[in-house]
């Protein structure tokens, strides 16, 4: 493999590394793993969102964490952070290449998610990206 990227279980234990410390805010260990070797997965770019782990989540992208990343329904980072209502994260998401406008399966929006929970900041947010 290149890059330094750890192989077999090795890789493993550090992909769960880094989601448990990216769930439970563990900003020394995140950083210690990345520069160790560890790269950002989707799973610990989500924990970080959705936990509004904001430090985390610069962190993860500035080691090459995917800002434009989905789950399995197609929703983006940005759904999410639209739906936790977290202006910070929404912000950073931006600031880092997230589409405003990226749509899940069923063609639901950040923007469409914020209007529905009531989160008017990331309304207002989302709005001066461009989405509408």
């Amino acid at each position: 493999m290149t890059n330094n990227e750890p192989s077999g279980k090795a890789s493993d234990e550090n992909k769960a590394a880094l989601v448990d410390a990216a769930t439970t805010g563990n900003l020394a260990v995140t950083k210690e793993l990345l520069d160790a070797g560890a790269r950002p997965n989707i799973l610990a770019l989500f924990m970080a969102v959705s936990k509004g782990h904001s430090e985390i989540l610069k962190l993860l992208l500035a080691h090459g964490g995917d800002s434009e990343g989905k789950d399995m329904q197609g929703q983006a980072l940005i759904m999410h952070a639209a739906v936790w209502g977290n202006v910070e994260v929404v912000k950073i998401l931006l600031a880092a290449g997230a589409n405003p406008e990226a749509k899940d399966k069923n063609g639901g929006t950040a923007l469409s998610i914020a209007v529905s929970q009531g989160h008017l900041k990331v309304v207002e947010e989302l709005r001066k990206a461009g989405a509408s």
